[in-house]
This record gives structure tokens, C-alpha cells and sequence, in this order.
């Protein structure tokens, strides 16, 4: 069975280190600053937004892109993704859970370490169930691609990285072959 799809193109994560071709020595992507504040405006709440993280033991890990705002410090990059409420559609209860539960089988046929994770806003008036996948040393791209590419199969506008060793978070784009 096939993610429940809202979007229209085939996605791409921004990621800076990729701006360059080394092997052309062109830049192979637009002027991605104009994207990023384009997305902000778009989406203002991403840069608010608030990740809890369920660890198993019960501890519970709350972080926004200025760091850590309480409980254990993450041992590894974290990608935060979810099924629910895809760029600005408003799909109905059950169309999110089936959105999550596609997302949570892909991540354990993949073979990902994941953990229960909720995004939200600080006000906590809208909260969405995800998921907290660790990233790996070494193929940290290769798992980066998959995942953007589930979030980008349901729709989703963005991804939030946390970055274990700068200890803060940032918001990574999708883009759609409409957008770019």
C-alpha cells in the first residue's frame, strides 16, 4: 500500500552543503536564501514550533531551534517528521492517522531507530503525533534522503533536524518540482 499522497511533485530537502557542484564548479541550485524566506512567510509557525521526544524509558526531551528546553540531551541528529496536516491542507482525523501509521511502517521496514515524538506549538493549541528518527553516523545522507522523501510522498512542507553537536534545531524545506 502507498502513502496516502496530497502532493504533486517529486521533493527535495534544502540542504546548503548542496548548492554547489564541485565536479562543474556551477551552481546547480537556485538562490535558495529567496526560497527559505519565501517558506518562512508561508509557514511563520515552523520557526516556533516545539519538539517533544518520548524516550522509552519515560523521559521525555523537549527542543525548538534555540536548543534544548528541558529533559535528556539527544546523543545524535534527530530528524522529526509526521504524517499529520501536510503543508496547508487539513485532512480529517483518520486521513492523519492512516498518514502516520504509512510513516511509521515505512520507518520500521527501513529499519530506522525512531522514537514517539509530538511537534506543537508553544502555546500547545495545535499539537501533531511524529516521529523522532536518529540519525546514524556514516550514511546520515542516505537516511536524510529517505526520510525527506516519505515526508515529501505525504505532502509535508518541511522536516525539523536537530543538530547534536551545535545543540540547536533548524527547519529543513521540501521542495516540489512545482516550487523549483
Amino acid at each position: 500500500m502507498g502513502p496516502p499522497c496530497w502532493s504533486r511533485g517529486i521533493p527535495r530537502v534544502f540542504i546548503p552543503e548542496d548548492f554547489h557542484s564541485p565536479e562543474s564548479g556551477v551552481n546547480i541550485m537556485k538562490d535558495w536564501s529567496e526560497f527559505e524566506k519565501i517558506q518562512r512567510k508561508k509557514f511563520p509557525e515552523y520557526g516556533e514550533a516545539v519538539f517533544e521526544l518520548f524516550w522509552p524509558a519515560g523521559d521525555i526531551t523537549v527542543l525548538s531551534r534555540e536548543g534544548l528546553l528541558s529533559g535528556p540531551l539527544p546523543d545524535s541528529d534527530l530528524i522529526f517528521i509526521t504524517g499529520y496536516n501536510p503543508g496547508r491542507l487539513r485532512p480529517t482525523d483518520l486521513q492523519n492517522q492512516k498518514a502516520n501509521q504509512y510513516l511509521q511502517s515505512a520507518l520500521q521496514k527501513a529499519e530506522l531507530s525512531f522514537y514517539r515524538a509530538l511537534g506543537r506549538n508553544q502555546e500547545r493549541t495545535h499539537e501533531e503525533p511524529s516521529f523522532a528518527v536518529a540519525l546514524e553516523t556514516g550514511p546520515q545522507k542516505f537516511q536524510l534522503a529517505y526520510i525527506s522523501s516519505l515526508a515529501g510522498s505525504l505532502g509535508q512542507a518541511a522536516l525539523f533536524y536537530w543538530d547534536g553537536n551545535a545543540r540547536k534545531g533548524r527547519t529543513l524545506w521540501l521542495v516540489t518540482d512545482e516550487e523549483s
